[in-house]
């Protein structure tokens, strides 16, 4: 076969379908696929992906006593599927996490990063109390396994408080690593 003959032959099945396609969308022709995409509810609206939403605003976070810990702005970014955490400590360190609600296997899902190269994945979700509850493994620097246990309790005067506590023998004994009350900052 020549170059002049592969020029020549018909054009394959996707290639024809692709064509065809093509022309229906710019003479502005719906095709199925387009009007399933319209009909489809919006992403992110079931409850389940609100119940993280307690966290929302900007905050000054304190110690139990008192002190300021540092500054967290907590925000829904990616069409309100994502909640977006960017913290900055009061001695300048700087850290960052990404949350959200996995509909597939019914658990929420946190990474966290920080300037220090930090790495925290968790999962869970609401429990009975009302409380965000992640957990989560890493190794730590002795080669033992850390566990990561979060929680984030709303409170009704609006505050959160957070208290991370971490096991290095799977659950039976838990250190508390930080415990802070979320105060929202005043509007300017």
């Amino acid at each position: 076969m020549t170059d002049h003959d592969s020029a020549i032959r018909p054009a394959s099945g996707k290639t024809a379908l692709l064509a065809v396609l093509t022309a229906l969308l710019a003479l502005g022709v719906s095709t199925p696929l387009a009007a399933q995409d319209a009909a489809s509810p919006k992403p992110c609206t079931a409850d389940e992906h609100g119940h993280f939403d307690f966290w929302l605003g900007s905050w000054e976070v304190r110690t139990e006593d008192g002190q300021v810990a540092g500054t967290n702005t907590v925000s829904k970014d990616h069409g309100g599927c994502v909640l977006r955490e960017e913290w900055e400590g009061l001695g300048g360190g700087t850290g960052e996490s990404f949350n959200i609600y996995d509909p597939a296997s019914g658990t929420w899902h946190q990474t966290w990063v920080d300037d220090q190269g930090r790495l925290l994945m968790l999962d869970g979700g609401i429990d009975s109390r009302g409380r965000m509850v992640l957990l989560g493994e890493r190794p730590g620097k002795d080669g033992l396994m850390v566990t990561d246990e979060i929680t984030w309790e709303p409170h009704e005067d609006g505050t959160v408080l957070q208290i991370w506590s971490v096991s290095t023998d799977a659950g039976t004994t838990w250190r508390e690593l930080f415990r802070g009350t979320y105060h929202k900052k005043a509007e300017s």
